[in-house]
């Protein structure tokens, strides 16, 4: 079976949606600066790609959003962005047990790292019971499968710098084996809190800014000194042929293979 992209939604630090992030592209905008005073990577990047602060009470609500990581929040905005440019809507237009959800990502390194120093310095009692929630590799998936009712295959992917294009790539498979007939895929991320920054800085993997610090990522150039640690989120919606024929999409692209 054949499978169509009939959706983006992407919050990058370029933009949010495809015509901001595409401009950025095509006109050589970068979203790379130096961390503001304040930032908790300050001490440790000297450049990264940052987003807006964004309040987690946008897409949740209750006590859980002390501890909603920065990932689930950017792959829920990309997720209702990708299925309104698809034009979906759950029970609507798809059969709810038959739309998947897959997100590659770390999981919520930050919001960990922030529940250890509360419990190193105040003990035991200042560990939130809702920090499996913030934590676990699978929540990007399993919120965006809470808040728009989707009922099919719910899975996370944890490869590493390949966890999107694998997500992607499973998700290929899920139509082709007649699982589902749509699937929301890609990854989220949200590095830029001090430990992660430290151990690639360590390392000795990250960019130098130098003067400019927008032309710090070059990865084919001669002069390249490493990578920049960057946040954001970008999700596919896949779309069986025959799906999005009957509901006259034609789609961006079609996937013909990974």
């Amino acid at each position: 079976m054949t499978a169509l992209i009939t959706g983006m939604g992407l919050f990058t630090p370029v933009g949010r949606g495809v015509e901001e992030t595409f401009d950025a592209l095509i006109t050589g905008r970068s979203g790379l600066t130096r961390p503001p005073e304040g930032h908790p990577v300050r001490e440790s990047l000297d450049v990264a790609g940052l987003l807006p602060d964004i309040d987690p009470r946008t897409v949740a609500s209750g006590p859980e959003t002390r501890v909603l990581d920065r990932i689930v929040v950017l792959a829920l905005l990309a997720a209702a962005d990708a299925l309104a440019d698809a034009g979906i809507e759950v029970g609507r237009d798809i059969d709810p047990d038959r739309i998947g959800v897959i997100v590659g990502g770390v999981g919520g390194m930050a919001t960990l790292e922030s529940q250890v120093l509360a419990r190193a310095a105040r003990g035991r009692a200042a560990v939130s019971p809702y920090l499996l929630t913030g934590i676990l590799p699978n929540m990007p998936a399993a919120r965006i499968a809470i808040a728009h009712g989707i009922r099919g295959y719910s899975s996370s992917v944890g490869t590493a710098c390949a966890s999107g294009a694998q997500a992607v790539a499973d998700g290929v498979r899920l139509i082709a084996t007649g699982e589902v007939d749509v699937v929301l895929c890609g990854a989220s991320e949200a590095p830029l809190f001090p430990t992660f920054a430290d151990t690639f800085g360590n390392a000795r993997a990250l960019a130098r800014a130098g003067t400019d610090p927008g032309r710090a990522s070059r990865p084919f150039d001669t002069s390249r000194s490493g990578f920049v640690l960057s946040e954001g989120a970008a999700l596919l919606v896949l779309e069986r042929a025959e799906h999005a024929a009957a509901r006259g999409v034609a789609g961006y692209a079609e996937v013909a293979g990974h």
